[in-house]
């Protein structure tokens, strides 16, 4: 069963000047509605009403199984616990998905808050956590930024994160500057503890479901799925 529980409606994006932009936006980091069947124009209206775009350039992307992947969200395998493009300077404020169709029964998809995981990193890898440097990008060609793993955001210091890799398995970060002795293994031991199932809050798809979540506190995931078919769209929003 879910464990998100809907927190919007259709109503409240017709009464915005009534209720502000959802009166019960993100009380839990997350809004969820069911809307029913909407265009790909429908969509990114109700979409504006959150932000703009991240990247114009692809503003609504299709996920779905592929014959032919590229990523590893055209497969039917786990998607590990993520930011989305925590691997860019300033990854998106809001990640939304919509259900266009869906005959899975399985492949949750899933959100992970660090709050709840925090304190089992261990005192001993925050100074890492806070201080190593490391080099990160998704492929070999792509433009690496320097980071570290906690950041300094708008809304405050916020862990930012990926233990996706590359398609190759390939870890997307490489340690640049160690600060301590845990600064080389902090990477592996963040994989590990945020991508517990104890820590994930699961979300099963049916058909116009719509899930927008505050990409800076929150990870999030798939899990894997055997049978049927699903197909979402995928908004980054600034």
């Amino acid at each position: 069963m879910s464990r998100f529980i809907q927190n919007g409606s259709a109503e409240q994006l017709n009464n915005r000047d009534s209720y502000g932009v959802f009166a019960t936006l993100f009380r839990d980091k997350y809004y969820h509605a069911q809307l029913g069947e909407l265009t790909d124009s429908q969509l990114q209206h109700t979409l504006s009403l959150f932000g703009a775009p991240w990247d114009e350039a692809a503003s609504l992307m299709t996920v779905a199984r592929s014959d032919n992947p590229k990523f590893i969200a055209d497969t039917e395998h786990l998607i590990p616990a993520h930011n989305e493009c925590a691997y860019t300077e300033t990854p998106p404020r809001l990640l939304a998905l919509y259900c266009v169709d869906n005959s899975a029964t399985d492949g949750a998809f899933y959100t992970v808050d660090a709050a709840d995981f925090v304190d089992q990193l261990g005192q001993q890898y925050l100074p890492s956590l806070r201080g190593a440097r490391f080099s990160c990008k998704m492929s070999d060609d792509a433009h690496a930024i320097g980071t570290t793993l906690i950041r300094q955001t708008d809304i405050g210091e916020q862990l930012v994160f990926t233990s996706v890799a590359a398609m190759t398995g390939k870890s997307a970060y490489q340690l640049v500057n160690a600060i301590d002795e845990y600064s080389g293994t902090v990477v592996d031991h963040l994989t590990e503890v945020v991508n517990d199932p104890k820590h994930r809050r699961r979300h099963l798809w049916r058909k116009g479901d719509l899930i927008v979540i505050d990409n800076l506190r929150l990870m999030h995931g798939r899990e894997a799925f055997s049978g049927g078919c699903r197909e979402l769209r995928h908004v980054r929003l600034a």
